[in-house]
């Protein structure tokens, strides 16, 4: 069986695309929480200044006193452009295998969102199933268009 070994640069330059590209998703997903917090739904930056017992327990008993309903469906949809921006230029910075590299990068997140699943109250299990379903297919679809260029030719 003879395979061809990848270089160790391009191996780091793979390693640094996916990394990067996760971070850029939490740093996106937080910023835009933060951004329509402040504008826009002051009650959920009321919810930082409470004591940590106090904001387990609101989000244990009543999460959307937290997270208004307006705000976390606003949250979905600035996300999930934002997955798409991100899964497209992790395709456009992956060294080889473009799509490939979307994909990981889908299992990551929704391995990290499963295990926002499993440890979130009941209450707000139903925010976190939705960024499960939503997110990572997000990030394929832009990588999926990352990888294929912004024009398709058409075989003639």
């Amino acid at each position: 069986m003879n395979q061809s070994s990848i270089p160790p640069g391009l191996m780091f330059r793979s390693f640094l695309t996916v990394a990067s590209s996760y971070v850029l998703t939490q740093i996106l997903f937080f910023g835009s929480a933060y951004f329509l917090g402040s504008l826009f739904f002051p009650q959920f930056m009321d919810f930082f200044h409470l004591d940590e017992a106090a904001q387990l327990k609101m989000m244990a008993e009543n999460p959307q006193a937290a997270i208004p309903i307006p705000m976390f469906w606003w949250m979905v949809v600035l996300n999930s452009i934002a997955c798409v921006a991100v899964g497209w230029l992790a395709a456009k910075t992956a060294p080889f295998g473009k799509f490939q590299h979307g994909i990981f990068l889908a299992v990551l997140l929704f391995v990290m969102f499963l295990q926002v699943v499993v440890a979130d109250p009941l209450a707000k299990k139903w925010m976190d199933l939705i960024y499960l379903a939503v997110l990572p297919v997000s990030v394929l679809v832009g990588a999926k268009r990352g990888s294929r260029g912004f024009i398709v030719k058409e075989d003639v």
